[in-house]
């Protein structure tokens, strides 16, 4: 991970976080914001340790997760692109307070770090903030609860299905046969935020590769080449459509 200061190109995020604020409340925030990079596989934050701020993502793609009792099983939880944040929920709680999760990078990303302290002195003059904030909050809870119903009640392959839309449309890339998902999570990632192993996981896409809805290749490459076969085959609602569309 490397850190800089704010630079001035990267206020466009935060306003569009922060619709809420007015110039100088926005000028408050960007002069906390220090600027992080991760490469892929970069730990963004510890499951159980201080949560000592809110990280932005600008640019690239995180995984949050957490480790499954003493097992140690792991258990991908949340994709969060740009526009979406890690440890807002932390600013509310009281007594310990630490990250539930972990974060990790899983492609080159740019995070913009708000330490917690510094922003909860920023909202008492710009209450505001706490308005945006539960805004951008608001899609992950019903993310989480997406995720909860259907792991309770949908077959593997429909839950794989919406994690491939997903993907698509934060990484899909026009390409001769659909849309090349631009992306290094790893079978082994993709298995673990569906709660499978990674032989089911593969057993999952062979029928999925035959049916012609989906290409795959050397190095994890994976290509979507019918995505409204794979949001018919996931037996989306419009409810979950429109959360999809939010949210990705």
């Amino acid at each position: 991970m490397t850190i800089n200061r704010w630079a001035e190109e990267h206020s466009e995020i935060l306003g569009r976080i922060f619709p809420s604020l007015d110039p100088s409340g926005l000028r408050s925030l960007m002069d906390l914001a220090l600027v992080t990079h991760y490469e892929p596989g970069g730990l963004v934050a510890h499951e159980g340790a201080y949560a000592s701020g809110v990280h932005v993502v600008e640019s690239g793609i995180l995984c949050t997760g957490r480790h499954a009792g003493t097992s140690g099983a792991t258990c991908r939880l949340r994709l969060l692109g740009p526009g979406r944040a890690f440890g807002i929920e932390t600013l509310f709680l009281n007594g310990r307070c630490v990250y539930s999760e972990f974060a990790k990078a899983i492609e080159q990303s740019k995070v913009l770090f708000l330490e917690r302290e510094s922003l909860l002195d920023c909202a008492k003059d710009h209450p505001l903030l706490f308005h945006d904030l539960c805004r951008v909050m608001a899609p992950e809870i019903r993310w989480l609860e997406f995720k909860l119903v259907r792991r309770g009640s949908e077959p593997v392959e429909r839950r794989l299905c919406a994690l491939l839309i997903a993907l698509a449309r934060l990484t899909g890339a026009p390409h001769a046969d659909g849309l090349l998902l631009n992306t290094t999570m790893s079978r082994q990632m993709m298995a673990e935020y569906l709660g499978i192993s990674i032989a089911s996981l593969l057993r999952h896409l062979k029928p999925l590769r035959e049916r012609g809805l989906i290409e795959t290749g050397e190095q994890g490459r994976l290509v979507v080449r019918d995505l409204h076969a794979l949001v018919k085959k996931a037996r989306l609602n419009l409810c979950d459509i429109e959360l999809l569309e939010e949210r990705f």
